[in-house]
């Protein structure tokens, strides 16, 4: 079966204008995001999907492009790409603005797939790691909590109490599933928690009975969402 890394890429954004054509390194940011998912030892394809001609033409010699409509989120693009290229495998969904993603817990992601039994069997895989001080209390960092076998029983923006911080989560958004999968994901209705409150799109699988495992394993990650975090990632590329 073929694995895909999929790097959803939308041009505009709301915090940092195009910041995937941020090029301060000389590469613009889509480019560190493909060279890292290059590192995977298991992915058979690394492919962009992209609203974006400039992106496209940004990125178009290091990696499979597919062109996307306007979508809601990047697992609606994720799900367009693989209805498009007709895809049949499963699918790591590793956003375009998270360049430092550590490529062997995606790697896991891919074997946890291959690891389901009917008597083991999740429909999402994803990645927590523990959550300091700062993140728990931060309403931009979703937090998870977990149940038994390392299945996620709730996500939230709030400060879960379940061990106070010490025992926090964050979960990082990078997903697993199979391609099939993914594409009926869309075609969920939204429920009531996602909402009026959270706005976390795990929480639609989850109460239309998919269950999500959880890998919590110790992750760096550098998701850019604003100038600081762009000046953070390029600070640490440089060596400064």
């Amino acid at each position: 079966m073929s694995n895909y890394i999929i790097n959803p890429a939308r041009l505009e954004s709301q915090r940092l204008t195009r910041k995937l054509l941020r090029n301060d390194t000389g590469h613009p940011l889509i480019w560190h995001t493909v060279q890292n998912a290059k590192r995977s030892k298991v992915a058979t394809s690394i492919i962009v999907a992209t609203d974006s001609e400039e992106i496209r033409d940004a990125i178009k010699d290091e990696a499979e492009v597919v062109m996307t409509g306007e979508c809601a989120s990047g697992t609606e693009r994720v799900s367009e790409a693989c209805r498009t290229l007709d895809l049949n495998g499963d699918i790591v969904n590793l956003q375009g603005d998270e360049p430092a993603v550590d490529m062997s817990c995606v790697d896991e992601l891919f074997q946890l797939l291959d690891s389901r039994t009917e008597h083991f069997w999740w429909n999402v895989a994803t990645l927590a790691t523990k959550a300091s001080h700062s993140e728990y209390i931060d309403p931009n960092v979703a937090k998870v909590v977990l149940g038994t076998g390392g299945q996620a029983m709730y996500f939230s923006r709030s400060p879960i109490p379940h061990g106070g911080w010490e025992q926090s989560l964050k979960h990082i958004g990078v997903y697993a599933y199979s391609s099939v999968f993914v594409r009926g994901l869309c075609l969920l209705d939204d429920t009531d928690t996602i909402n009026a409150s959270e706005s976390l799109e795990q929480l639609r699988w989850m109460e239309n009975g998919f269950p999500v495992k959880v890998l919590v394993r110790k992750v760096q990650t550098t998701g850019i969402d604003t100038q600081e975090d762009y000046d953070s990632f390029y600070g640490e590329w440089a060596g400064l």
